[in-house]
């Protein structure tokens, strides 16, 4: 069964651009395993921008905690806030998928309990399947320059859209689709992401949790962080005052 992804994005036709034939979806009978086939491919081809703490829309896409997370629209540092914000740190401000949500971060992948498993409607309801559509069915030309109004560097304005924003997003910023300014994912590693998210995007990893063994070597570490600096030896030079024993025409001249 061959599925066209074009169509999940409302099939609109961009007016500056020659629409490309449909990218053919086929479905695997295989078991994506998400330790196995798509946290390669996220190490591969995403974490060089969501990796941080300040990763474009906050989706982290460094363990399997952030793909469930999801992103944000709030912006981690910025100099237009006034107050305190509360921290969002992956692990630590929040344990669970709920407790994300009601801090304001949104699903990139169906969460939902009712997951029907291997369904179409996974396609449709997942933010990360519609960008990789939208980066391999608008894709930049090879070997040149990405165009100018895709701004990137840490002066980029993020566009975090909902699920329900993403129509308007692929209209007006085409040529934005993820990875972001590169010619789109491998065959093998588009497919393997859409089969992971058509099959309901489960999470073989055990959750992370604190224990014993991770933090074995935590105290000897910030004991060696807190080794306290040596103090200048007696008779050196402080506030421009000459050693002792020597005189004041023989010190270095900064």
């Amino acid at each position: 069964m061959m599925v066209s992804l074009l169509g999940l994005y409302g099939c609109q036709a961009f007016e500056s651009l020659q629409p490309l034939p449909p990218i053919p979806f086929e479905p695997s009978a295989k078991d994506i395993s998400y330790v196995r086939d798509v946290k390669p491919v996220l190490d591969r081809t995403c974490i060089a921008c969501h990796a941080c703490y300040d990763a474009p829309c906050q989706l982290k896409l460094t363990a399997a905690g952030g793909v469930t997370r999801g992103a944000s629209k709030d912006v981690v540092y910025t100099s237009a806030r006034l107050l305190n914000a509360s921290p969002t740190r992956l692990f630590i401000d929040a344990q669970t998928t709920a407790q994300w949500r009601e801090k304001g971060f949104f699903a990139v992948v169906d969460d939902s309990t009712d997951n029907p498993g291997r369904s179409i409607d996974n396609l449709n309801t997942s933010l990360i399947s519609q960008m990789i559509a939208l980066g391999r069915e608008q894709p930049l030309a090879p070997h040149s320059r990405v165009p100018e109004d895709i701004q990137l560097g840490l002066q980029r304005d993020n566009q975090c859209p909902k699920l329900s924003e993403f129509d308007r997003y692929a209209n007006e910023k085409p040529l934005q689709g993820m990875p972001l300014a590169i010619t789109g994912l491998a065959d093998k590693d588009y497919q393997t992401l859409q089969n992971w998210i058509w099959q309901g995007a489960v999470i073989d990893e055990p959750p992370w949790t604190r224990t014993a063994s991770r933090c074995s070597g935590c105290a000897s570490s910030m004991r060696a962080m807190r080794v306290p600096f040596p103090a200048p030896k007696r008779g050196a030079i402080l506030s421009g005052r000459p050693t002792a024993g020597t005189s004041p025409s023989s010190q270095p001249v900064s």
